[in-house]
């Protein structure tokens, strides 16, 4: 009986390894696709929470709380060709929702920054361009 009971035992930590085992391997057959990165839009350069304009581009922050990028264009409007919002990745007091907001540092540079109880904020790009056009 204490023998059959150790057999027993013996089986099923061996099934258990395999299985462990087997879920580490994964399936072979399956392409695992790393998450791409979106392009950024033209006319900035992306560094960590803030965005910069490039020579001949402008950055405006609209009602929303989203910032675009324009490229500017003497004779016509600007063409808008990307757009920025901030986020909470991480509220600092679990019990409440943090915000975060745009900074704007001069008029070519828009920084992320806490506006209320937040640790941790994240600038999210939207590629495509929103359908207003700046004034």
């Amino acid at each position: 009986m204490k023998r059959s009971f150790i057999s027993v035992l013996a089986m099923l930590v061996l099934v258990s390894l395999s299985a462990v085992q087997s879920l580490g391997q994964g399936n072979k057959n399956s392409a695992v696709k790393p998450p791409q990165k979106k392009k950024a839009p033209v006319g900035v350069v992306i560094k960590g929470n803030g965005v910069t304009a490039k020579a001949g581009y402008a950055l405006s922050k609209e009602s929303d709380g989203t910032v675009v990028v324009a490229r500017k264009n003497k004779s016509t409007r600007p063409v808008i060709t990307g757009r920025f919002k901030c986020s909470c990745t991480k509220s600092s007091n679990p019990n409440q929702t943090g915000s975060c907001e745009f900074g704007t540092i001069g008029g070519d540079k828009a920084q992320c920054y806490s506006a209320s109880n937040c640790s941790t904020c994240s600038l999210e790009t939207i590629v495509s361009p929103p359908k207003a056009v700046i004034q």
